[in-house]
C-alpha cells in the first residue's frame, strides 16, 4: 500500500504559514530568532505526527498466496493498524495546537480533514477486506482488488492541495523530524 506513504509525504508538503509571535521590547535580531525557533519547534511536531501516522502503513502486509485466509488476516491487520495510527494523528494535531504562525490553524484543520478522509477510506477498505471469502479464490482476489481500488480513489480525492508558504520552508529544513520525514520519501 504505497499510497499510504504517498499520502504522508503529500500531507507533509502541505506545511504553510508565517510567524507573528514577538516580544515588542526585545531587540529585532532576537525577535526573529525566537519566531524562527517557535515555528521550527511547531513544524517539527507536525512532522513527528506525520511520521507516526504513516508508520504502520510503511510495512506492507505479508501475502501468503497459498493461504488466502492468512493473507486476509494480514491485510485486515495492516489496514486496522493504519486506521488506528491515522486516528491517533488527528488527536495529536489537537494536542499540538494551532502553532505560532498565521495560517497554522488552517493547516492543522486541513491536515486533520485529509487524515480523517484517509482514515474513513481505510475503514471502508477494512470492511471490504473482511468480506473477502478465502474459500473462493477468484472472488477473494476481486474483493481485495476492490478494496485497493477504492482506497486509491480516496487517496486521490483527499484534499491535499494546500499551498506551501516560504516561511515554513526554512523551518522544515531545520526541524529534525521533517528531515527524518524527507528521508522516508
Amino acid at each position: 500500500m504505497r499510497y499510504g506513504f504517498a499520502l504522508i509525504v503529500a500531507l507533509m508538503l502541505a506545511l504553510t504559514g508565517c510567524s507573528t509571535s514577538y516580544d515588542p521590547n526585545a531587540p529585532m535580531a532576537d525577535v526573529a530568532e525566537v519566531r524562527a525557533d517557535e515555528v521550527e519547534d511547531w513544524v517539527d511536531k507536525v512532522c513527528a505526527v506525520m511520521i507516526d501516522a504513516g508508520g504502520p502503513l510503511r510495512t506492507k502486509p505479508a501475502a501468503a498466496s497459498a493461504d488466502l485466509a492468512a493473507t486476509k488476516t494480514n491485510l485486515v491487520t495492516y489496514l486496522t493498524k493504519g486506521s488506528e495510527a491515522l486516528g491517533a494523528a488527528v488527536k495529536r494535531f489537537d494536542e499540538i495546537g494551532d502553532g505560532p504562525a498565521p495560517g497554522s490553524k488552517r493547516l492543522v484543520k486541513d491536515l486533520k480533514a485529509a487524515v480523517g478522509e484517509l482514515k474513513a477510506a481505510i475503514d471502508a477498505a477494512i470492511g471490504t477486506a473482511q468480506s473477502a471469502d478465502p474459500a473462493d479464490p477468484a472472488k477473494f482476489a476481486e474483493t481485495v482488488m476492490k478494496a485497493g481500488t477504492d482506497l486509491e480513489a480516496a487517496v486521490k480525492a483527499a484534499d491535499l492541495d494546500v499551498k506551501m508558504r516560504a516561511e515554513f520552508v526554512d523551518a522544515q529544513k531545520k526541524a529534525p523530524n521533517c528531515q527524518k520525514l524527507d528521508s522516508l520519501k
